[in-house]
């Protein structure tokens, strides 16, 4: 007969607790110790620490001891081989553990001056099939059990988890540094050709004595200036998923642009509250954009009101100007590459940086009554601002 397992609401939280660390804490170290120490809770250990295995697998690499308060006069930078119960943890690649370990056949292993172990458990991390780190514990106040051991294998995967997010996302920004770095060489090299094909054109326009060749310098300089305008575009979009979201304080965003507004003669009318939202950094091109939108078309538009509503489905941010609004043939492509008056790419970088974390875009307004793009961010995007004690 299979007996049931039963967790307790306290070690539930514990395990919620380092789930969610995985999602806040990029830095694998961080995280580590924060699953850590809710393990520890958890299953009622004093001691304990998280290593990984060495490249040659003959030694744990600590990434942090916790001795819970007892005296260890053991040099902290001393080896520690795999033996003994690590050992086995490796081995079989499960929670192992021992509840009178100083009288144990591991005991011997112990290096002189260690701290007292009167019982210790060790979860393995596994990944892709095999054990890469232990997370260890010691000292509870009582006896480990088989549901400690569960406990145990869940934080385990955790740090596991997390470890593996870790490697990922220094392989995302590595490989990002790498393809910045060669696109910016790339655009630059681009553009130094372009200033030449210019100047030459020039020089062949001046010589040329045709009249009807003259359409055809005006085609190249057109030509010339889109592609100059496609590769300023790549310039904006190359740091797009480059730093993790974050919350950002609308308030703060919107005070930098009033300062855009302010040659232009265009007041700025903001009541947004205190919110904050989950977005890409780059969330500030969102306002910058739309502002820049208002003085280039909004056709003597004098005023820009930026308020905003909570409903059912999230916070809705409302931009509105008096300007002369969008065109009715421009609105269905408005937020699509190229569209536009311009070059095409303002809407559409907003639609783009919006969109990595779930936030929407749309424009509502009437044409010749002014501009109203509407953004709606996700409930779990948004919150109140968080104020400090």
């Amino acid at each position: 007969m299979v007996s049931e397992i039963t967790y307790s609401q306290r070690e539930m939280d514990e395990v919620l607790k380092g789930a969610w660390s995985i999602l806040t804490l990029k830095d694998f170290p961080l995280a580590a110790r924060a699953i850590f120490d809710s393990c520890k809770h958890a299953l009622g250990a004093t001691a304990g620490y998280v290593a990984l295995l060495s490249n040659d697998g003959a030694e744990n690499e600590v990434l942090f001891l916790d001795a819970g308060g007892a005296q260890c006069a053991v040099d902290p930078l001393l080896p520690m081989p795999i033996r003994g119960l690590r050992a086995e943890a490796y081995k079989k690649m499960k929670v192992v553990y021992d509840n009178d370990f100083d009288n144990s056949e591991w005991a011997r292993f112990m290096p002189p001056g260690h701290a007292p172990l009167v019982n210790v458990l060790f979860a393995p991390l596994i990944l892709e099939g095999r054990a890469v780190g232990l997370l260890g514990l010691a000292n509870k106040d009582g006896r480990f059990t088989e549901n400690d051991a569960n406990l145990a294998t869940m934080f385990a995967s955790l740090a596991a988890i997390s470890l593996w997010n870790s490697k990922v996302v220094t392989a995302l920004e590595e490989a990002n540094k790498k393809l910045k770095m060669m696109t910016s060489a790339t655009r630059h090299d681009v553009l130094n050709q372009l200033v030449v094909l210019q100047g030459f054109g020039g020089l062949a326009e001046e010589l040329a004595t045709d009249e009807n060749q003259k359409p055809f310098f005006e085609h190249l300089r057109t030509t010339v200036k889109m592609i100059t305008h496609e590769m300023e575009f790549t310039k904006s979009y190359e740091d797009f998923g480059a730093k993790m979201p974050a919350w950002l304080d609308l308030n703060g965003l919107v005070e930098v642009e009033r300062g855009i507004l302010k040659p232009s003669g265009i007041t700025l009318d903001s009541d947004l509250g205190e919110y904050e939202v989950y977005a890409d950094p780059l969330f500030g091109k969102v306002f910058h954009n739309l502002v820049d939108n208002t003085i280039r078309h909004g056709k003597n538009a004098t005023r820009v009101k930026m308020s905003n509503h909570e409903s059912s489905d999230g916070l809705h941010i409302i931009y509105e100007d008096d300007g002369s609004g969008i065109s009715e043939a421009i609105r269905p492509k408005l937020f699509e590459h190229g569209a536009g008056l311009h070059t095409g790419y303002g809407l559409f970088l907003i639609r783009e940086i919006l969109g990595m974390t779930g936030i929407t875009i749309s424009e509502n307004g009437r044409t010749g009554e002014g501009v109203r793009f509407e953004i709606r961010v996700p409930s779990d995007r948004f919150r109140r601002k968080v104020r400090n004690a």
